[in-house]
């Protein structure tokens, strides 16, 4: 489900200026958005009644972007590796050793983050079954 930008600035809007519902209607306002009271807290309870759906369409992109990071933490941790052995001044090799201790809690991090959503998959699947069984109706 993709966010109109209207709905993009509500979210934003209350994101920044959580309860100062007068300064979230300026802000939108100056994006080219002017609405009333009622209409911004309608469209927050609409937004907010579709949370599952709107955290599914978000949670699809998770697995992809997990590899993405990972892989991309890999390369870095592998061309360290390349510098460390061609470096021979041993202070320099020192930071490089350093540098690549520094990315291992990122890389750990990804790996637990990405097993986790692996594993917590299923919440979704609910869902989306639920959906195909509506689109079938």
């Amino acid at each position: 489900m993709k966010l109109s930008e209207k709905e993009s600035l509500v979210i934003q809007a209350r994101l920044m200026f959580k309860n100062d519902l007068n300064l979230s209607l300026k802000w939108l306002e100056s994006k080219g958005f002017p609405m009333k009271k009622t209409q911004y807290y309608n469209t927050l309870n609409r937004l907010d009644s579709m949370g599952a759906e709107r955290l599914f369409e978000i949670a699809k992109t998770f697995p992809a972007f997990h590899a993405d990071e990972i892989e991309k933490f890999v390369l870095i941790e592998q061309q360290l590796y390349e510098q460390y052995y061609q470096e021979k001044a041993p202070i320099n090799k020192a930071r490089i050793l350093k540098m690549i201790a520094d990315i291992q809690p990122l890389i750990t991090a990804l790996h637990d983050s990405t097993q986790y959503i692996l594993e917590t998959n299923g919440k979704f699947t609910e869902f989306l079954s639920r959906k195909q069984e509506e689109r079938a109706e």
